[in-house]
């Protein structure tokens, strides 16, 4: 490629693309951004370098989140019903006390059937997205009573 540009990951792209020079990603401290959002100017919050970003373990992660009740926690449900990732946060969650949570989530499958006891208990206080399986038959059927969008 000739007029290439190496990126933090020392990958070459074009240096610019439809008459548009790029400025390739450098990394979260090594980056400068510049313009204006809405009319007033953009200052951007980077983390850290003292912050931790990665933890050993799922309670070392939660011991450090400025949890409270009535929160909200989002999740993707790109895996479905292969997800393992929803209900040990969620679990851990209880495990903390934590109660009226809402679950946003894109969608819930019959993976996540052990989220009945979670919402019978009133850790999850309030589910917004999809439904499915035995606990979106518990809900329609009424055997258990949550908000749900």
């Amino acid at each position: 490629m000739s007029n290439t540009i190496i990126n933090s990951l020392g990958r070459k792209l074009p240096q610019n693309v439809f008459g548009r020079i790029l400025r390739p990603y450098n990394g979260i401290h090594n980056s400068t951004i510049s313009g204006s959002r809405v009319g007033s100017p953009y200052q951007p919050k980077f983390i850290s370098r003292k912050t931790k970003r990665f933890y050993d373990s799922l309670e070392l992660l939660l011991d450090n989140l400025p949890l409270h009740d009535g929160m909200s926690i989002s999740f993707h449900h790109a895996l479905r019903n292969g997800d393992n990732v929803v209900l040990p946060i969620v679990e851990g969650l209880a495990s903390k006390g934590i109660k009226n949570i809402t679950l946003a989530t894109t969608a819930l499958f019959p993976v996540h059937t052990p989220l009945i006891e979670y919402i019978r208990s009133g850790i999850i206080g309030r589910i917004e997205g999809s439904v499915n399986g035995p606990l979106g038959n518990a809900i329609s059927r009424g055997e258990v009573i949550v908000p749900c969008s």
